[in-house]
């Protein structure tokens, strides 16, 4: 298995361009390197913080009712459904859709191996994500039920056996969508939509069985656990192994997810050769026939570029319009719902009588997850060098890259605010704010990502799922458009002004904030851009 892992470390090694930073003799690229990371570090334990007080303020409730293990039990099945919703939509791409398949292939390494290394990289990227949802977890029950020390061990050691079957339900739904797809014409936009529907079809299941754990009040207990256990039945077997403690459990849950697991793998592998030309072959099922061919300008020219590049990956359309269908989401759901629903889906009590303050906020946290400019650069790859070659200024490659990331987010906003206005009964005023905050910021955002991009650079990707899942720029894009709209909320409740006149303030502090960052992307990126080598 030594070759296994020797796959993973070379996967890993240029995933955040750790290989550059530790081999540059630039002083500067390594300071660079490592002042990032360390900010991206700090964030990430802001981040854990906070929910590790949401899951106590989560396990004192649980206690109240004599249920506390319940934590455990929800967490897992909320890290399950993380795990098949990046899965899904990105499982297909990291097995077959990586660049230097003729040059691995062709070295004395077995096709189960290659598998094996492709779906344990999938499986450290989900990993994360379990544990970060389940270590605060664990720490808040074991505070609150004292355990004995078995427990953490047990713990400890079936969390790292989470991810294994969402993974694998994720990625044969994935590799069974590109398959579909592959079959028609235009096979990307039929796979972005066939895994848009799948996500959104895991969203609303998981939604809707929130909202029917509210549903049966009477007997609030056994309510919970059965709602929990009815979703991932798994769930009801890492509890019970890990409180009991019952070892027969821990065993079985152990030898359910690696024997699911390595049959996955054995298959796989056998017709992984067959499945990669069938999903990478395309077919031309037209004959070219000689026309009329029509000029365009350069703007126009480079934008139709930047659309088709967007489009061309499954991967990178489906990581960054996300938030944008999650404002559609919500839409649909307070339009058959009602206002009521606000709470719930926020997170935030009274969300529903403070609508109007809050809403611009949370539709800007939205269009701050769809950037798609982040990584945009990036994903140039070698083509770099002709891109440079060409009579353009790097701003007017930067304008239409900002253009792709308005084509999705402006359009989010113009069909959902209406909607979310005449549901919440927003005043004139509101509704003007809701217009202008979640635009100025997605204009904002879009530039930002571009510098962040431009800081960090990477063209020796492989495989897109390295820049648009596991690069340092997609960290920061996420989470910093995620964070940043929402800091505004903080002197927003808690200062003793006029709500309205700070709602107007802020808004105008978002919509100022572009010009220094259009100054930055003017100036300092242009010299960046010409000194970029792929």
């Amino acid at each position: 298995m030594s070759n296994v892992f020797l796959l993973i470390k070379i996967h890993y090694m240029g995933a955040f361009g750790l290989n550059r930073a530790l081999h540059t003799k630039d002083g500067r690229e390594k300071t660079k390197f490592w002042g990032i990371a360390a900010a991206v570090v700090f964030s990430f334990l802001i981040l854990l913080f906070t929910f590790a007080a949401y899951c106590w303020f989560m396990g004192v409730g649980l206690q109240a009712l004599g249920m506390e293990k319940m934590l455990l039990a929800v967490m897992m099945a909320v890290s399950s459904v993380l795990c098949l919703m990046t899965s899904v939509y990105k499982g297909s791409s990291v097995l077959f859709n990586f660049s230097d398949y003729d040059l691995v292939m062709p070295m004395p390494l077995k096709s189960f191996h290659v598998v094996t290394a492709k779906l344990l990289i999938l499986y450290l990227m989900n990993l994360a994500f379990t544990l970060f949802v389940m270590i605060p977890a664990i720490i808040v029950y074991g505070i609150l039920a004292s355990p004995s020390p078995v427990f953490y061990l047990l713990a400890l050691v079936l969390t790292l056996f989470v991810p294994m079957l969402p993974i694998l339900v994720g990625t044969a739904f994935s590799v069974l969508i590109n398959m579909v797809a592959s079959t028609f014409r235009s096979k990307n936009i039929v796979a972005i939509l066939l895994s848009l529907i799948a996500v959104c079809g895991v969203m609303m299941l998981s939604f809707s069985s929130g909202s029917l754990t509210e549903e049966m009040m009477t007997n609030l207990s056994l309510s919970i656990s059965s709602a929990v256990y009815k979703i991932y039945p798994l769930t009801r077997v890492y509890t019970e192994a890990v409180c009991g403690p019952d070892f027969w459990m821990a065993l079985l849950f152990i030898g359910v997810s690696a024997i699911v697991f390595f049959v996955f793998a054995f298959f796989t592998g056998k017709k992984f050769k067959a499945m990669h030309t069938f999903l990478t072959t395309t077919q031309a099922r037209s004959h070219y026939k000689m026309g009329s061919l029509k000029g365009s300008g350069v703007m126009s020219a480079l934008y139709k570029r930047e659309i088709r590049r967007y489009f061309s990956s499954t991967i990178y359309v489906i990581n960054t319009i996300m938030g944008a269908v999650m404002l559609t989401l919500m839409s649909v759901v307070l339009v058959f719902g009602g206002q009521d629903m606000l709470a719930q889906i926020t997170g935030i009590p009274g969300a529903a009588s403070l609508s109007g303050y809050v809403m611009p906020f949370i539709i800007a946290t939205l269009m701050g997850m769809t950037a798609t400019t982040p990584v945009s650069v990036s994903l140039e790859g070698k083509s770099l060098s002709l891109l440079k070659t060409l009579p353009i200024s790097p701003m007017q490659i930067y304008q239409a890259k900002i253009g792709v990331n308005l084509t999705i987010t402006v359009p989010a906003v113009l069909i959902n605010v209406p909607i979310l206005v005449a549901v919440l009964k927003l005043s004139a005023f509101q509704t003007l704010f809701c217009f202008i905050i979640p635009l100025a910021f997605a204009f904002f955002w879009a530039q930002t990502g571009l510098i962040i991009n431009l800081l960090l650079p990477n063209f020796s990707w492989t495989n897109e799922v390295t820049v648009v899942k596991q690069s340092m720029p997609t960290f920061i894009g996420i989470f910093g458009g995620m964070l940043l709209p929402l800091l505004p909320l903080i002197p927003l409740m808690a200062l003793p002004f006029s709500r309205s006149v700070m709602l107007a303030v802020i808004g105008v502090v978002f919509i100022l904030g572009n010009i220094p960052v259009y100054g930055v992307l003017k100036h300092w990126g242009s010299r960046t851009f010409i000194k970029l080598s792929a």
